[in-house]
């Protein structure tokens, strides 16, 4: 009888052809033959049989596969790559295989998978690289538009830390110059939002911007200042798991693409969700395709956030650097003009050859701390808010005295704060006197040391300058000017640059007490008249000026202005 010998057992040759014909007719009908059915036909190490037998095929997990299988797959992955759109594996794969075997025949293809056309994510649903593509696009754009809007109220983006990217710190804004004109270089952040920690000390053993030392609140500071103070298996395993199992992200040929690992789960999930929401609408897949995609590209989504969060913060970084610099050199230009300012204001006050009546006097004060105290006040505060990154939702303080209040009210507690505070209350002083532009003086220039801003004291070569800068913009200024009253505002103060050698503020308020006082100086009374004239004409209630009359008199107030021969005589 032929037969053969196996490890102890006889084998007919009629029951070995059996066995054959019964697996090779399974194989060539169904194109595959699993592994158990040849254990059942007592067919003893079926891979090394079927590699015999069927030499070519396909050595799976749980079965023997014909060629054809990878053929079949590869052309679908083709359409899927081409059409745009996704499908599930196990829609692609014959019933019989399990998702196992799927990753094993994945491996094999070539053509669009190989080439990255197609993905597979989770282990159950591929994907064309179109529709990641715009997924991540779609993410891309979502969070950048987040990471405006945030910015645009006002709200502060999230530091590149605080979203897992750990090589990149948050941009700091730099805190303007230094006293010698040079730029500081960023502070690190500590405490509320990047509040300064550790002052040093400068010239003559002041204290710098970062000492957040209280030494300063004493018992100088009134009720007005104080009210501002603070207050592995088959399919059916792998479903019943929920679709999001492991694997490694390959690159090249397809890949599994995996979620990194959750810093928040209630978090993730919440982001997890919200994408779906959008990936599904803007994709048109159904929501648990939407789901699967939008796992697999947690990670994107979080180097997008992180992304938009530094680009804005370094563009918002850069306009408020820029700013910086900007209101260092205002504060510098204002503080010179308003020592001079504050000096002829003093003088005028007490020159009895200028004969001001203390209404006269008290109206020249009060204009100066209302408008160009406040005015300096609210450049340092805006200065302390764009370093310490506070929200007051403009590019630059609003002009109404409650907005900068508000302002005021937002900064951190400090010795910033405080000086701050002390400056705002002497330029809102109820009392309109020489006395108050000092003590504002004085508080400017506290201000500007706590917030590291240049403040220099006047001295003859710098008063002179600045004479002779104001003089030459102001007399540019008058040759073009049509509006009688800024042409007699701006005449006063050229005048007193001219005749004094002395800077003044001129405004509605102030014109008819300046335009008294030059009464002391060799101007004609003649030119005085003219003048006068020129401003009683500027009033609204004057019914009886014309267009020609008015005219004539900015003529000749402008010669006044601008030639000796008007300034001697009182005419052109």
């Amino acid at each position: 009888v032929a037969a053969s010998l196996q490890p102890g057992v006889f084998f007919p040759a009629i029951f070995e052809a059996v066995q054959n014909s019964a697996v090779d007719s399974f194989y060539a009908a169904n194109g595959y033959v699993e592994y158990a059915l040849l254990t059942k036909l007592s067919i003893p190490n079926p891979k090394k049989h079927l590699r015999a037998r069927h030499p070519g095929g396909l050595e799976l997990e749980t079965c023997y596969a014909a060629p054809a299988v990878v053929e079949q797959l590869e052309s679908l992955l083709d359409d899927c790559a081409a059409s745009g759109s996704v499908m599930e594996l196990s829609e692609a794969l014959p019933a019989h295989l399990t998702f196992a075997d799927g990753a094993l025949v994945l491996a094999k293809c070539h053509g669009a998978y190989a080439k990255g056309g197609v993905r597979l994510i989770a282990d159950e649903l591929l994907v064309s690289k179109a529709v990641l593509d715009k997924a991540t696009q779609l993410i891309t754009e979502r969070e950048e538009l987040r990471a405006r809007e945030a910015a645009a109220a006002g709200g502060l983006m999230p530091t590149a830390a605080a979203i897992g990217d750990s090589d990149d710190e948050a941009v700091i804004i730099s805190t303007g110059l230094s006293k010698k004109g040079k730029a500081m270089p960023a502070e690190s952040a500590a405490g509320k939002g990047g509040k300064r920690s550790g002052g040093t000390k400068g010239k003559k053993g002041k204290k710098g911007r970062g000492d957040s030392s209280d030494d300063d609140d004493d018992d100088e500071n009134d009720a007005d200042f104080e009210a501002m103070l603070p207050r592995a298996g088959g399919r059916a395993s792998k479903k019943a798991n929920g679709g999001n199992g492991g694997g490694t992200a390959a690159k090249g040929k397809g890949g599994n693409v995996q979620p990194a690992a959750s810093r928040d789960g209630g978090e993730r999930t919440d982001e997890r969700k919200g994408l779906a929401g959008v990936l599904c609408d803007k994709l048109d897949v159904i929501a648990t395709h939407a789901d699967l995609i939008a796992g697999a590209l947690m990670p994107v989504l979080e180097e997008a956030r992180a992304k938009a969060a530094r680009e804005v913060q370094q563009a918002g970084a850069g306009v408020s650097k820029k700013r910086q610099q900007e209101l260092q050199e205002k504060v510098q230009s204002e503080g010179a003009k308003l020592q001079m300012l504050v000096r002829a204001a003093t003088s005028l006050e007490s020159d009895t050859a200028a004969a001001l009546e203390p209404g006269e006097s008290a109206a020249i004060c009060k204009a100066l701390l209302t408008e160009r105290c406040t005015d300096a006040a609210a450049l340092l505060i805006e200065s302390e808010l764009l370093h310490q990154r506070a929200d007051f939702g403009k590019a630059a303080l609003a002009t109404d005295a409650d907005s900068r209040r508000a302002a005021l009210a937002k900064l951190y507690d400090g010795a910033h704060k405080i000086a701050l505070a002390k400056l705002w209350a002497a330029a809102t002083s109820k009392s309109h006197t020489a006395a108050s532009l000092e003590v504002f003086l004085t508080a400017f220039r506290e201000g500007c040391e706590a917030c590291s801003m240049l403040y220099t004291p006047l001295d003859k070569k710098r008063e002179k300058t600045l004479v002779s800068n104001t003089r030459a913009a102001l007399r540019a200024s008058i040759e073009n000017e049509i509006d009688p009253a800024l042409v007699v505002t701006q005449c006063i103060e050229l005048l007193y640059c001219e005749l004094s050698g002395v800077l003044v503020f001129a405004s509605k308020d102030t014109a008819r007490p300046l335009l008294k006082a030059l009464v002391a100086t060799s101007l004609p009374a003649g030119a005085l008249a003219t003048i006068r004239e020129l401003l009683d004409k500027a009033q609204p209630s004057d019914a009886t000026k014309s267009h020609s009359d008015v005219a004539v008199l900015i003529a000749s107030v402008r010669a006044i202005a601008l030639t000796k021969e008007g300034r001697s005589g009182g005419e052109s």
